[in-house]
């Protein structure tokens, strides 16, 4: 247990491993919307089948565990500013991957995405960014309870860390 401590408090290890997730994500992304078009009811990879839950769950695990590990790290005094801006992107991009996930098990969780595309996976970075920056939702938004709670604590993670970035900066030029 010690070893993943070490790891989830590391910032330059998570800062590699979240670029590597990042994309690799989409790299499988390619295999799960192809077997998802193919409609194949045998194929291992078919949509909701037993690979397709098992990295589904996988992904999902990976990502809450980057967003505790940076929303953890984010008030440490030892990161720079130039580390509080990499992790505001990380943010957009874990949490695009949990709204993206949810919706690709359980249609109808969002509202105005398309399904099984890459415009989905583009839609669902859309509604992150749109809810990180609070400028509000465009064609995607949430449509149920549990996206909804997800959106409002990815805002407020996303409000959190400008708010240490200011004051760094602000203490930097003191």
């Amino acid at each position: 247990m010690n070893s993943l401590s070490g790891f989830v408090h590391d910032p330059h290890r998570i800062s590699i491993f979240c670029i590597g997730y990042i994309i690799s994500y989409y790299l499988v992304s390619i295999f799960s919307i192809k077997a998802a078009k193919s409609k194949s009811k045998t194929s291992w990879w078919r949509k909701n089948g037993p690979l397709d839950i098992f990295t589904s769950i996988t992904w999902l695990g990976f990502a809450v565990l980057l967003i505790w590990s940076l929303g953890t790290l984010a008030f440490s005094a030892s990161l720079t500013l130039s580390d509080l801006i990499q992790y505001y992107f990380f943010f957009i991009f874990l949490f695009a991957f949990c709204y993206g996930i949810l919706d690709w098990h359980f249609q109808g969780m969002l509202e105005g995405v398309q399904r099984e595309s890459w415009t989905a996976l583009l839609q669902h970075i859309l509604i992150s960014i749109q809810t990180q920056t609070t400028i509000g939702y465009t064609k995607g938004k949430p449509k149920s309870l549990l996206v909804d709670f997800i959106a409002c604590l990815q805002a407020l993670l996303g409000i959190f860390l400008i708010t240490i970035a200011i004051a760094r900066a602000v203490n930097q030029l003191h």
